[in-house]
């Protein structure tokens, strides 16, 4: 038998799986930091946290956390809607779209790399198994 192929092909199968979990470790952080940033918070620092600690958890902070007063996606609806907003007040980033078409290229890849490196994974482990009863 030739463990050798079986080892290559299992390197290939990890490489690949590890590869599309970091594209969608990063993508997903990366997410977060900009919803984060659209309610007045750190990107650097939300996109750290995600990396560091789970990203659900992150997720769910961000979540939770209020949205300015004039963020037109607030659940809150501003009853004195005339008065004028002072400039200097005013986030950049709220009219920003949060997953954009690079963002979700980004997630396809890395589940695209997931399901493959799984895939070469099982076909890895269904050969063997073949080679292992047809040997013995």
């Amino acid at each position: 038998m030739d463990y050798q192929f079986y080892l290559q092909n299992a390197g290939l199968g990890t490489v690949l799986v590890a590869v599309g979990l970091l594209a969608l470790s990063f993508t997903v952080a990366h997410l977060i930091g900009k919803s984060a940033r659209v309610k007045n918070r750190s990107y650097r620092s939300f996109f750290w946290l995600s990396l560091a600690f789970s990203p659900l958890l992150t997720a769910l902070v961000v979540a939770t956390l209020p949205f300015n007063n004039y963020d037109k996606r607030s659940p809150v609806v501003d009853m004195d809607a005339d008065k004028a907003i002072p400039e200097r007040f005013l986030n950049p980033y709220v009219d920003e779209k949060i997953a954009g078409t690079p963002e979700i290229l980004f997630l396809l890849l890395g589940a695209l790399l997931v399901l493959v490196g799984v895939g070469v994974g099982i076909q890895n482990i269904n050969q063997a198994l073949q080679d292992f009863y047809y040997y013995n």
